[in-house]
């Protein structure tokens, strides 16, 4: 499973992996998975942060159209699991 994105904040560390965005605690290096939906996130090349714990993902298809997934939080992505 390689990583196809990394983002960091103060406390954390996210790595995104094919079906997966992995959250690190920086002190303590523990981890959480968070599964990404395969019917909404087929091929994840990028994430950005944002202080008010808005997350975006980023996808490029073949076509060469990107799309931009906004999510209001974590939990927000997380409730969309199958």
């Amino acid at each position: 499973m390689a990583a196809t994105a990394f983002e960091a904040t103060k406390k954390h560390y996210y790595i995104v992996t094919e079906n997966y965005l992995v959250r690190i605690d920086r002190t303590s290096l523990r981890g959480e998975s968070f599964q990404l939906n395969s019917d909404l996130h087929r091929q994840v090349e990028g994430i950005a942060l944002f202080p008010d714990g808005t997350i975006i993902l980023v996808e490029d298809n073949r076509r060469g159209l990107a799309r931009l997934t906004r999510y209001s939080s974590l939990d927000e992505l997380a409730s969309l699991n199958p």
